[in-house]
């Protein structure tokens, strides 16, 4: 999808890109990668992250910005979020889980697997 920069759905579709960056990189990427961090506690980080991008879609989708502030500013300011940003983001916010399922399958962690 090509936006011109000076269009207010090029104004929502970067505050949508804030926000997902703030809740990869500090949120997400910051805490696994602590030195006091194992490998359950980085498994379930990723599982919670993982299980939270179907219902960010949802919501998207029902015209609900919970837990995107930058965006949910953006679109207050227009009024409205233009239909186009709101199928790209949720668009994206699926690719991004399909992504995520192949990159980090964090599978099950039993107690005494051998494995």
């Amino acid at each position: 999808m090509v936006i011109p920069l000076e269009s207010p759905e090029f104004i929502q579709m970067l505050a949508y890109i804030s926000d997902i960056f703030l809740q990869l990189n500090p949120e997400l990427s910051t805490s696994i990668q602590s030195r006091e961090i194992h490998i359950v506690k980085a498994c379930e980080k990723l599982k919670s992250f993982k299980q939270k991008l179907p219902v960010w879609s949802r919501r998207i989708k029902a015209g609900i910005f919970t837990g995107f502030s930058v965006l949910e500013v953006a679109v207050k300011e227009f009024g409205c979020i233009f239909p186009r940003v709101q199928q790209e983001i949720s668009t994206h916010l699926d690719m991004l889980q399909a992504s995520f399922d192949g990159y980090f399958s964090t599978g099950e962690l039993s107690v005494g697997d051998s494995g």
